[in-house]
């Protein structure tokens, strides 16, 4: 009985072996490997990025500042050339297409610039059947300048994100290895880009990068460029050059960003490899193997513990090889173990008469995803003309509404979010709640719709700046502190007695409108997350936290009230009387730890002109217990403004 029961054992893990190898050799699970892959650089978190290596992008501000449609002339991307060459850069790489001719004035100054430079490196997407390019009208062109061109186009994993290098592609050696020869002068070996993973330093704008525009100013020292590889592409949304990648988790990176990661891993050495096949064989059939030979010494219980612990094992064991640049697959192995656990406890049962044999899983068929949508040039009939504000909920375009001849301003939601049901459903909450509020500071919501996709609202357009931006100068006076506190209270108050939070308020959110003689005219945006006070609707996932740290309630992460919204009233008073947030320059988990239990240094320790009446009246609204706050935002500000009255 107990060699029948051995041989049984046997046959489960031979099976097992054999079911995760065949779901490999057809591919599936590789979406699911792709994603632990993800898991891996999301726990590793970000590194230091790299130093030999910086960004020239065009972005919205560089749009915005030009006022030129894309692409630009020629001409012009000669003279930002002719900047960068004075630098002394080690190497410029162009991430910009030149196949096409424009006019000879513009393509004889783009020619000279490159001529004139030293190590440039120029990108292409088209090569013919015998691996020559058209760049500046053809090859021989851009050898006689001192040029090189290198291949653009990168591996696309299924789900089409960008995750690995590659050597070449249709014969021409790609933009990334080019890059990394011409600055070093020395010849790459090939790799198989199968087995070599892009070592991202972290999410979208973790390299350092300057504007386009500001690089053609001059307004940009050029010691940031000397002795570096400097990368030019294009980073606005609005021109399409981004893709998701290991690290982006929902959002995009830049072309050029990508490009100069997977400069940085080949001068690395190509630091992140995967396993040799026949490694992930044994893997497989270890984990196969596990929970059986288990069960051949101990109960039905015990094999389950050592099978539990095997698999923990190697998930920890495939972190800390990642972390050594090591990649190994974990989704095989684990089905393996899967099935091979389940026939375990199947032939271990007291009695084995109908232990069933140990099928080999079902076959996951991954769901193709949908691309997600990018912003053209105009969205739902608004003609978008400068970017004037970005955060986690999307962009804030300043925008022409047609047929009224009026400025507007257009939020248009992240991708990420517009594609989750649950979100859109609050989208459309948000933009009932906005719209019902009518108060001289709050900017109000015009209408909201839906482009291919894409979501947006509409608000009127505020022609200044926010409170954030004016902060960066330092503290203000208090006239102003007490004119912007005492206005957006009136809004928060207004809002309240409608029965909606804002959960959001901090400095960015608080627009201002200059005026003669007189504190600036504040405005109370972005009620992006909001929600009704009566609210059960079950929107916002459970545990979920909606705010910004530096301003946010203790009691935030498990709901918000009218007192919420005083604390984060408080704090950006703290801030414009001192210059600084009253738990800030820490980690995030450290702010929200101080929100909740440490209590903040007086205003008056750090701006001595300030009257200790003006602590007690911030350090109330910023006290732990909603109860212990004051009553309404505006009597708050009416305390504040009665002890910063200048004498």
């Amino acid at each position: 009985m107990r060699h029948r029961r051995t041989l049984a054992l046997l046959a489960v893990a031979v099976l097992a072996a054999l079911a995760a190898g065949a779901m490999k050799q057809a591919g599936v699970g590789r979406g699911l490997e792709l994603e632990t892959v993800d898991a891996r650089f999301r726990i590793r978190g970000p590194v230091a990025p790299p130093a030999d290596i910086v960004l020239v992008w065009v972005d919205e501000r560089t749009l915005s500042d030009l006022k030129l449609r894309w692409p630009f002339p020629r001409a012009q991307q000669a003279e930002l050339i002719d900047r960068l060459t004075a630098a002394g850069p080690r190497a410029i790489a162009i991430d910009l297409q030149y196949t096409e001719r424009t006019t000879d004035d513009d393509d004889n100054a783009l020619i000279d610039a490159i001529d004139n430079a030293d190590r440039v490196v120029l990108a292409t997407t088209t090569v013919d059947d015998q691996g020559a390019t058209n760049v500046l009208g053809g090859d021989e062109v851009v050898s006689g300048i001192g040029a090189r061109v290198g291949s653009a186009l990168m591996p696309l994993d299924s789900d089409g994100a960008i995750r690995r290098a590659a050597y070449q592609v249709e014969g021409l050696e790609s933009f990334a290895v080019v890059t990394a020869e011409v600055a070093t002068n020395r010849q790459v070996a090939p790799f198989d880009e199968r087995r070599v993973w892009i070592e991202y330093a972290g999410p979208p704008r973790t390299i350092r990068a300057y504007s386009y525009s500001e690089v053609l100013a001059g307004r940009v020292p050029p010691s940031r460029f000397r002795g570096k590889i400097v990368v030019v592409g294009t980073e606005a949304l609005r021109l399409k050059d981004l893709s998701t990648t290991s690290t982006t988790d929902g959002s995009l990176m830049s072309g050029p960003e990508i490009q100069a990661n997977a400069i940085a891993t080949i001068l690395a050495g190509l630091p992140l490899r995967s396993t040799d096949p026949l490694v992930d064989v044994l893997l497989v059939v270890l984990m196969a193997a596990v929970a059986p030979l288990a069960a051949v010494r101990l109960r039905r219980g015990g094999a389950a513990i050592v099978g539990a612990l095997a698999a923990f094992v190697l998930l920890g064991a495939a972190q800390l090889l990642f972390n050594a640049g090591v990649v190994i697959g974990v989704v095989h192995p684990l089905a393996a173990w899967t099935v091979a656990l389940i026939g375990v406890l199947a032939i271990a049962r007291t009695r084995p008469a109908a232990a069933p044999v140990p099928a080999a899983p079902e076959p996951v068929t991954e769901v193709p995803r949908e691309p997600l949508p990018t912003l053209a040039d105009e969205i739902g009939g608004f003609r978008l003309e400068e970017m004037i504000g970005r955060g986690g909920m999307g962009v804030v375009y300043r925008a022409e509404q047609p047929g009224l001849d009026r400025k507007v301003a257009v939020k248009v939601i992240a991708p990420a979010h517009a594609a989750d049901a649950r979100f859109r459903e609050r989208f459309a909450r948000e933009a009932r709640l906005a719209a019902a509020l009518d108060h001289p500071h709050i900017v109000p919501v015009y209408t909201t719709g839906e482009d291919g996709g894409q979501l947006f609202l509409v608000m009127r357009y505020v022609d200044g700046s926010n409170l954030a931006e004016r902060l960066r100068a330092g503290p203000l006076d208090v006239g102003s502190v007490t004119e912007i506190v005492t206005q957006v209270a009136s809004a928060l108050d207004a809002a309240h007695a409608r029965g909606i939070v804002h959960r959001d308020v901090k400095p960015a959110n608080i627009l201002l409108v200059e005026r003669e003689d007189a504190a600036p005219h504040a405005f109370l945006t972005d009620f992006g997350i909001t929600r009704e006070l009566s609210g059960t609707d079950g929107l916002t996932k459970p545990g979920a936290f909606l705010g910004s740290l530096d301003y946010a309630a203790p009691e935030q992460a498990d709901g918000a009230g009218p007192r919420s919204d005083l604390y984060s009233l408080g704090c950006v008073a703290y801030e414009c009387m001192t210059g600084r947030t009253p738990f800030g320059g820490r980690r995030d988990i450290e702010i929200l730890w101080a929100h909740a239990n440490e209590d903040p240094q007086p205003p008056s320790l750090l701006a001595p002109e300030l009257p200790p009446e003006a602590d007690e009246a911030v350090l109330r609204a910023l006290a732990k217990d909603p109860n212990r706050r004051w009553p309404t935002c505006a009597s708050f500000a009416q305390r504040l403004a009665s002890t910063l009255v200048v004498r």
